[in-house]
């Protein structure tokens, strides 16, 4: 086995929260690169396809739905959020985004299954074939599209589509929150509730390529090249499949609950070991990792969202990223020095 080693960081969480300077809705030059979406940009134009990154939203409407009042809400809702109206072109090998004007309009076609034999059978039909098979064009847009299925006599599913480029999960959350106040403000004939938003996706776009230059994304770079050089390519795992040339999408998951004994025991463990339950479910799926594989170093991937400042919180958008978290379980740790190493390494990332 490997000597132990600890993962040390050069900059804590507080002072790198500290040392954001805070998001502001300045002049934007006449192309405005992307942000955290070049990632996802560059994987679907080396993958060719984008099924993988359609966010669904599947909401509930009961009594006689108002396409009248429902189309100016989703209007709304698209004239509010520049994300929702941008597309993606490419100039000298560097992607950017534009965004069309705010009367673009959101696209929402309408469709009665009442007839169908087996409603609830054809509706879940409908929306895996919409989400896996009918693709968005990045540069052509729109990146969103509505589609209201009727159901029964009054009950209707107003169903929302995006592409992963222009949202993400903290998105689905805003995106539902003000639908809902502006159907309500435009069926009752008043102004909408919603506080203005003072800055833009793309505004936080251009805030971020223009904090992340010289030292600030040297250091960054530093760190994960110092982290992730050593760290083993790939997991082994027995019996282990071979690997696809080109990433596919086809597998399965499987679904376990946490009963609620278990769920006391291990937040008491959390707290008494002065971490947090994700860090000791990290741990826990780490170690369950390295037995099988006999690999003391594995890497594991955990999504977050990068809404650092307050500013973004109310935004739709891309936000997400994949923390790669180097696992070290050399030495043979106890618990106690497990806990440690992970909670530092998460922190860390």
């Amino acid at each position: 086995m490997k000597r132990a080693r600890t993962i040390q960081t050069n900059t804590t969480a507080a002072e790198l929260s500290s040392a954001v300077p805070p998001v502001e809705a300045l002049p934007r030059p006449s192309r405005v690169h992307l942000s955290f979406q070049q990632r996802l940009w560059f994987l679907l134009r080396l993958a060719g396809g984008s099924e993988a990154c359609h966010i669904q939203i599947g909401l509930q409407l009961r009594g006689e739905a108002d396409e009248a009042v429902l189309r100016p809400a989703l209007d709304g809702l698209e004239a509010r959020h520049e994300v929702l109206r941008s597309t993606f072109g490419l100039e000298d090998g560097e992607p950017f985004q534009r965004v069309r004007p705010t009367d673009a309009g959101l696209r929402l076609k309408r469709d009665d299954l009442r007839a169908a034999a087996d409603v609830e059978v054809v509706l879940k039909a409908l929306m895996s074939h919409e989400t896996q098979h009918v693709v968005f064009d990045l540069e052509a847009g729109p990146l969103i599209r509505g589609w209201l299925l009727r159901v029964a006599m009054y009950d209707h599913v107003p169903l929302i589509t995006m592409h992963h480029m222009v949202s993400d999960r903290w998105s689905r959350k805003v995106l539902v929150r003000e639908l809902s106040e502006l159907y309500a403000a435009a069926r009752e004939g008043r102004a909408d509730r919603l506080a203005r938003l003072v800055v833009q996706y793309t505004d936080h776009a251009f805030w971020r390529r223009r904090w992340l230059t010289g030292q600030v994304v040297e250091s960054q770079a530093e760190y994960w090249l110092r982290i992730l050089g050593p760290a083993p390519a790939a997991l082994t795992l027995p019996p282990n499949w071979p690997r696809p040339a080109q990433q596919e999408f086809s597998g399965r998951y499987f679904e376990f609950v946490l009963h609620e004994p278990l769920t006391t025991q291990l937040k008491a463990l959390s707290r008494f070991h002065g971490t947090t339950l994700f860090v000791a479910l990290l741990a826990g799926w780490a170690l369950m990792l390295a037995r099988p594989s006999g690999q003391d170093e594995l890497v594991i991937g955990t999504s977050t969202t990068s809404r650092m400042r307050s500013e973004s919180e109310g935004l739709i958008g891309f936000f997400g990223n994949t923390l790669a978290l180097r696992m070290d379980l050399s030495g043979d740790p106890t618990l106690e020095t497990l806990l440690q190493r992970v909670d530092a390494t998460a922190l860390g990332g």
